[in-house]
């Protein structure tokens, strides 16, 4: 219901602007739209307008309903990079948000693709979740330590660190081994068990049958 001339909306932006190069470099549409008693469509129309300018040298950006600066968006990157170091287990970009308090999860997303992209970051992003390829190196360590040191894995050992085929996972390393329904064996204790059954087979256990479990451990 109101009349808004084209001088007062350059002026709008020139104010915003300055505003927000000298804040904290982010604002919503909406948090402009109440402060100017605007509508939020008109406001990000004008600022569309604006910003899309061939001559548009604000150093200002729209993206989901939000301003940034460059220095911002700058800030912002080295920030989720710095997270993304830190990260050891597979996390959700949203999880990334509500920790380190980032602004926007669609600029971590990109920033994550574009570290992977230019191998800065080594690791994989599937669905927003974020795996670190050094979690990937730990499971297989942890599982090869346990194998190693007991001559077999329990497949639902080798499932708490998603590793969901422990055969295949195995023979990558141990050609030899022997996939049953719950574990996976390895040529020591597949001798010890042979030696067993032949012990039982032979008729010198009174007790005549023969517990896997205790042969293993």
């Amino acid at each position: 219901s109101e009349m808004v001339s084209n001088s007062y909306v350059e002026s709008l932006i020139n104010e915003i602007s300055e505003m927000l190069l000298e804040g904290e470099g982010h604002i919503t549409v909406g948090e402009l739209a109440t402060q100017y008693g605007l509508t939020v469509k008109f406001m990000k129309q004008s600022l569309q307008n604006a910003l899309g300018k061939s001559s548009n040298n604000l150093g200002i950006h729209l993206k989901q309903d939000a301003l940034y600066t460059d220095g911002f968006v700058r800030r912002h990157d080295l920030r989720v990079r710095g997270a993304l170091n830190a990260v050891t287990r597979p996390t959700t970009v949203q999880k990334l948000v509500q920790l380190h308090k980032f602004v926007d999860a669609t600029m971590v997303k990109d920033m994550v693709k574009k570290l992977i992209g230019a191998k800065a970051l080594h690791g994989t992003l599937k669905n927003n979740n974020y795996t670190p390829d050094s979690f990937g190196r730990m499971q297989r360590e942890s599982c090869e330590t346990f194998f190693a040191a007991n001559g077999y894995l329990p497949k639902d050992r080798a499932k708490q660190v998603k590793i969901m085929d422990a055969a295949t996972f195995l023979r990558a390393q141990h050609p030899n081994v022997v996939n049953l329904d719950s574990i996976v064996l390895g040529d020591s204790i597949l001798d010890r068990l042979e030696a067993v059954v032949a012990e039982v087979v032979g008729g010198d256990n009174d007790v005549g049958y023969l517990s896997v479990t205790e042969t293993l451990e």
